[in-house]
C-alpha cells in the first residue's frame, strides 16, 4: 500500500517535471523569437535587405514571417501564463488538477 502510494507520487512528480521542462524549452523559443524579430527588424530598417539577391531576400522574409507568427502565437494569454508561471496556469486553466499523462 505504501509502495503503491509512493509510486503514484513519484510518477506524478516525474510528469510535473516533464511538463516544467517542456515549458522551459518553449520559454527559450519565445525569447529567441522575440530577439530574432527585433534583430531582423533592425536589419530591414537599415536597408541591408535591399542589397541582397531577390531570391535570398524572399526566402529570408518568408522565414521572418514564420518568426512573427510564432511570436503572435506565444502572445496568447493562456500560453503566456503557462510559460511564465506554470503553477498559476494549472490553477487557472486546469482547476488545480494534477498533471497527468494526457498533458
Amino acid at each position: 500500500m505504501i509502495n503503491e502510494k509512493m509510486n503514484i507520487l513519484l510518477e506524478e512528480h516525474r510528469q510535473r517535471e516533464s511538463v516544467i521542462e517542456a515549458c522551459a524549452l518553449l520559454r527559450q523559443n519565445r525569447i529567441l523569437g522575440i530577439q530574432s524579430n527585433e534583430r531582423l527588424q533592425a536589419i530591414a530598417d537599415s536597408g541591408s535587405l535591399n542589397t541582397i539577391d531577390t531570391e535570398i531576400k524572399q526566402t529570408l522574409l518568408s522565414a521572418w514571417n514564420v518568426v512573427q507568427q510564432l511570436n503572435t502565437a506565444f502572445a496568447d494569454e493562456a500560453i503566456a501564463i503557462l510559460l511564465t508561471d506554470f503553477d498559476s496556469f494549472i490553477c487557472k486553466y486546469c482547476g488545480g488538477a494534477k498533471v497527468n499523462a494526457s498533458l
